[in-house]
């Protein structure tokens, strides 16, 4: 953020709020006694997740501090409208144009299979989907589907799709400007998360022209139209809408070609950093 800065701005990161700075910008809220103003919050986290620890009472009495509040999707911006908190912008995360670039055509489904990406660290208390995430590999046909994963702690589902006889790549530990590279062998992005303030891997995805198959959670329902770039998974059948897929190319190809037209519209994070400084320029005035 600091090379993305304006040059009439100076940016100071610190543990404590500084009591010289002009806005002060809080990502942690709720662990400050008070915030100073002018204040801006960002919401990262999914309020309607039960983690004791996000518990949305820890941070309502601050949100209601907050002079502005930055949210990531339409989910958090209803939540507080619902608590009338009404002080709130969505901004959402952008993508980086340096390892994720506009791509230049549709992309093809080249092999007979289709490759799911999974990109993630591995949560102990199942917050990304896991267990999901296991009964679809004991459902799927490996003949039809292989899988790519891609974050620390990830080796666990790795070698249980490795045992069910699927194809896998797996990689554990990886330099950010190298996940475009990994991006561009999936045919489709898993986002199997029970709670969501993003995920940072749906920009990533959106960006550079891949299909995205979601439950409908966090940033996922303000980008994804279902049957167009993406799918949203139902509740009941989601094993089914992603088996189905396999019988269906036709709607892949659909689907191909609207991830690679969203992929032109989706900000970078040039442009949403620029929506955070304008909104500091409003408080300023």
């Amino acid at each position: 953020m600091d090379t993305l800065a304006p040059d009439d701005f100076a940016l100071s990161k610190t543990f404590v709020a500084d009591p010289k700075a002009m806005i002060r910008h809080y990502h942690r809220p709720h662990r400050e006694w008070r915030l100073r103003g002018p204040s801006v919050v960002t919401i990262h986290h999914d309020p309607l997740d039960t983690y004791p620890f996000l518990a949305a009472n820890f941070f309502l009495p601050k949100w209601r501090l907050a002079t502005k509040i930055i949210c990531l999707n339409s989910h958090q911006k209803q939540f507080l409208e619902q608590h009338n908190i009404n002080q709130s912008v969505i901004i959402p995360h952008g993508v980086d144009r340096d390892v994720f670039p506009i791509p230049k055509t549709p992309r093809e489904l080249t092999g007979n299979k289709i490759v799911l990406g999974f990109v993630s660290k591995h949560y102990a208390r199942g917050i990304k989907g896991e267990a999901s995430l296991l009964k679809l590999i004991e459902s799927l046909d490996p003949k039809l589907f292989s899988f790519i994963f891609l974050g620390e702690g990830r080796w666990q589902v790795a070698l249980k799709a490795l045992q069910r006889g699927y194809e896998v790549e797996h990689y554990e530990y990886l330099p950010y400007h190298l996940y475009g590279e990994v991006y561009a062998k999936m045919n489709a992005l898993l986002i199997l998360s029970e709670f969501e303030g993003g995920p940072a891997s749906l920009p990533e995805a959106i960006g550079s022209g891949l299909p995205v198959i979601s439950r409908p959670v966090g940033m996922v329902t303000d980008w994804i139209i279902h049957n167009e770039n993406g799918l949203i998974l139902h509740e009941n059948d989601w094993i089914e809408q992603i088996v189905d897929l396999a019988q269906n190319h036709s709607l892949l190809r659909t689907l191909n070609q609207g991830a690679f037209e969203a992929s032109r519209y989706y900000p970078s994070w040039e442009q949403t950093l620029a929506q955070q400084f304008v909104l500091y320029r409003q408080l300023l005035a």
